[in-house]
């Protein structure tokens, strides 16, 4: 079974970066992995020109970290190629994939070599700075409202818009 990784949202929201192109062998799968570095994301998968290869043509998938999908491949299908557009963002980014279709061979395949490690991205468990930058806006309002001084006023919108920005742009 060969296998085409597709990242999602790695470089930006809704982002996608795939092979420019797999190989599978007629009768076959196409195990498709979809690995999400971001917030959970709709994915569609739609091809035009695979009718000869398989009867896959289209499906809509709700991708969070890591999703697969198998395209099957027909054992009498010759040796050619179809292309799978990846599409996300509801049709505001789009990637395309090219599968080419190899004929069936009897060859006894070697054991397939081990993945690669992937390391796992650090996550903060409790955002400290946010309950720092909370805790700061939430005294400083504190003596506004009890002297009238417009400085903590002003030391209070800075420091909580400081906290949503950071709390935005964090990863979840």
């Amino acid at each position: 079974m060969d296998i085409c990784e597709i990242h999602l949202n790695r470089r930006g929201i809704n982002s996608i970066e795939t092979p420019p192109q797999v190989e599978v062998e007629a009768g076959g799968s196409l195990l498709v992995r979809f690995i999400n570095d971001g917030s959970p994301v709709h994915v569609t998968l739609t091809s035009s020109n695979a009718g000869m290869f398989t009867n896959f043509y289209h499906e809509n998938l709700y991708v969070r970290d890591i999703l697969e999908f198998r395209i099957p491949t027909r054992e009498d299908a010759y040796a050619g190629f179809f292309d799978i557009e990846i599409i996300t963002g509801y049709g505001t980014k789009r990637s395309q994939c090219r599968v080419l279709v190899k004929k069936y061979s009897e060859k006894v395949q070697p054991a397939p070599d081990s993945e690669p490690v992937r390391i796992p991205v650090q996550r903060a468990s409790f955002p400290w700075l946010l309950l720092i930058l909370v805790a700061i806006g939430i005294i400083a309002y504190a003596g506004w409202i009890t002297t009238g001084e417009m400085l903590l006023s002003h030391i209070t919108f800075i420091v909580l818009l400081t906290g949503v920005y950071f709390a935005w742009y964090s990863r979840r």
